[in-house]
């Protein structure tokens, strides 16, 4: 019914039970009691509560699809995503067994030379070649600035390419192979004696050298040691069935080459001879082949006519012995 808010019964914003009486309510037109006349009407409060206009912050206002999902990206921690570096075609890992004594001998990592050979087989020729660009490639700009221009390898020293390739092999050999040493004694009054009558008979050029018989009996005894007389390659050892001595011969201005001398325990003494010279002259000419540098099976060093009573020699990988004689 109509009326008059007579009484408020509640305070406002007070909260109370659903069904409690919040004012008192009096007949439209009568006088509120203890009124002194009749009060201007007073609009009857609404069952709903009042709203309240909230202004808006302008975060609030919904983004557009685009921004929205920009802004979540950006509010995501930034993370630098760099692809990786581009794969230049390299071998396969397969290489010639002479491929990689030589890998060996010059300290190069297979996995950098792309082979030429089929399916990708590394061969001497890529080695070398690789060898070749290792010791030809140019020094930076500063450098070539500051420094003056040294003379070539070829007229400067012919062996020195030579030279650094041993000398960062026997760096990796003691590095990486566990030496150990063994000495003995061996009377070789009767050998000496048998070389003096032997080489009276024969003429200048003809005559044979106590070095001659060290290399044949070192290559007889790895014949019948065969575990000294091989290749450490790919974590095993490889028994070689030719025995192939190499020998240390001084090059012209200084420092040591150990080359081949091949199938020495089958070669007669004067065959092993007649070897051993011709290897001494191409190396003073700098005429070596790969092979005789790649392929000692086991490899002697003797400084006995220089005074040594004892060599102990850093083996020359991937070989798994040298014999060292006073």
């Amino acid at each position: 019914e109509p009326g008059v808010v007579a009484e408020l019964l509640v305070k406002p914003g007070q909260k109370v039970p659903v069904g409690e009486a919040i004012a008192r309510l009096d007949e439209e037109g009568a006088p509120a009691s203890g009124g002194n006349g009749a009060e201007a009407p007073v609009r009857r409060p609404s069952s709903k509560p009042p709203r309240t206009e909230v202004a808006k912050s302008p975060s609030a206002e919904p983004l557009p699809a685009d921004l929205a999902d920009s802004s979540s990206r950006e509010s995501r921690p930034s993370v630098e995503i760099i692809p990786p570096p581009p794969r230049t075609p390299t071998a396969t890992g397969a290489a010639s067994p002479a491929a990689r004594r030589r890998a060996a001998e010059l300290g190069v990592d297979l996995s950098t030379v792309k082979g030429s050979g089929p399916g990708g087989v590394i061969k001497l020729a890529d080695l070398e070649g690789s060898a070749e660009d290792d010791e030809e490639a140019p020094a930076p700009a500063s450098a070539r600035e500051e420094a003056p221009a040294p003379a070539s390898t070829s007229e400067a020293d012919p062996h020195q390419a030579l030279r650094n390739a041993i000398a960062r092999a026997m760096a990796r050999s003691k590095r990486e192979i566990p030496h150990y040493y063994l000495q003995t004694t061996v009377d070789v009054t009767r050998a000496q004696q048998w070389l003096e009558q032997e080489n009276e008979e024969r003429g200048i050029k003809e005559r044979l050298l106590f070095g001659g018989l060290l290399t044949r009996a070192v290559a007889l005894a790895a014949r019948d040691v065969p575990v000294m007389n091989g290749f450490f390659e790919d974590g095993r050892f490889t028994p070689s069935e030719a025995v192939h001595v190499g020998f240390a011969v001084a090059m012209r201005g200084g420092g040591v080459v150990a080359p081949a001398i091949h199938d020495v325990d089958s070669r007669s003494l004067d065959e092993t001879m007649a070897a051993g010279k011709d290897i001494v002259r191409r190396v003073r000419r700098g005429k070596l082949r790969s092979s005789e540098m790649s392929d000692p099976t086991i490899t002697l060093t003797s400084l006995g006519d220089m005074g040594v009573d004892t060599v102990f020699g850093v083996i020359y990988p991937p070989q798994v012995a040298i014999v060292g004689a006073g």
